[in-house]
């Protein structure tokens, strides 16, 4: 009996070109197509009944790995305030197109294995990817491997890259930086801190980047002094904000990577008597639930994850089924939600308020 191997002999194409034809995947030419369906048809290949089952969009399944290796959301994804909210904007995504979400995540070195396997074996049609850092080999790994990707927080990448196959979807990080920088600035605040995210993340990247662009188009001071690791994290937020508030030249406001460590802020300045926003001006990026609800409501860069999802989403299935209009690099805008842990820089600050 013929068999995938043989096709791929007598069509003068590699096995996983095959492979892509069979499963109806776009990125094959259309010539190279036409001649291994022709090959095909030729010798009455019958891919295997259970391949087929499994296979392309016969199961409208589709995977979510969630690389969550944060001790301090303890392995759980609904103790996150941002994985929590991107599950179930994927999940409301996908069923909306008819598709369902096969959802797993990071709880040790052999997790990712697992996932790839739900490709090898065609228990999902496409994947999404959030949490890796930058550059992760593994995502290129499933793309040279002709798994269709999407993945969240990440550099686009030039046509050379395995990552250029990858739909890539991203918030506008940089922008927001500036965006939380100016707002301050406008109310007076000359001395502006940063408690940055994890470097090795994309938007904890940008997020630095567009504050320390934003802070030198102004002609204001952002020395190594004015940065502090938080670590996308409450914790972390809370000593990197210790640190920054302890120091007799300490800044008049805070700008937070994320919600979570702007929230760790606010009660480092709780624990020092400092008040907000009357002595200390914080801002954070996220716009998650909590921030409404602290006292005082946290001032925030706004970023829509269902939007996010939602435009993620689509297109990978779009690319999924052959259509020909998909966008591989996805911005989605951002805004600014003015609340009350911003204020004007009292009359005559220094470092002895």
């Amino acid at each position: 009996m013929i068999n995938a191997e043989d096709i791929a002999r007598l069509a003068g194409v590699s096995r996983s070109t095959v492979s892509r034809v069979v499963n109806n995947y776009t990125n094959v030419p259309d010539e190279t197509r036409r001649k291994i369906l022709r090959v095909i048809e030729e010798n009455g290949y019958v891919p295997h009944a259970s391949a087929r089952l499994l296979a392309g969009l016969a199961n409208k399944v589709i995977g979510l790995y969630i690389d969550n290796r944060s001790n301090y959301y303890n392995y759980k994804i609904s103790n996150s305030s941002f994985f929590a909210p991107f599950t179930t904007a994927v999940i409301d995504s996908a069923n909306k197109l008819g598709y369902d979400v096969l959802v797993s995540q990071h709880v040790d070195n052999a997790s990712f294995v697992r996932f790839r396997e739900l490709f090898s074996s065609r228990a999902v049609s496409a994947g999404i990817i959030i949490g890796t850092r930058n550059d992760d080999p593994r995502i290129a790994t499933l793309i040279e491997m002709d798994f269709l990707i999407g993945v969240i927080d990440q550099a686009p990448k030039a046509r050379k890259s395995p990552l250029s196959d990858a739909i890539i979807a991203n918030f506008e990080n940089a922008e927001g930086a500036g965006l939380a920088v100016r707002l301050l600035y406008g109310l007076g605040h000359r001395s502006i801190a940063h408690i940055r995210g994890n470097k090795s993340i994309f938007s904890g990247r940008m997020r630095l980047e567009g504050y320390l662009d934003a802070m030198n188009g102004l002609g204001l001071p952002c020395g190594e002094e004015m940065v502090c690791d938080g670590d996308f994290s409450e914790i972390g937020g809370h000593d990197a904000a210790l640190s920054l508030l302890g120091r007799k030249d300490r800044p008049s406001a805070i700008f937070a990577a994320n919600d979570e460590s702007a929230l760790g802020a606010l009660k480092a300045a709780e624990e020092l008597g400092i008040r907000v926003p009357e002595q200390l001006s914080v801002i954070g990026f996220d716009n998650i639930d909590a921030a409404r609800y602290v006292r005082p409501a946290l001032t925030t860069i706004n970023t829509d994850k269902h939007e996010l999802a939602a435009h993620l989403t689509e297109n990978l299935l779009a690319a999924l089924e052959g259509k020909r209009t998909v966008n591989r690099n996805i911005e989605i805008p951002i805004s600014i939600v003015e609340r009350d842990s911003c204020a004007k820089v009292p009359d005559g600050f220094n470092s002895d308020m």
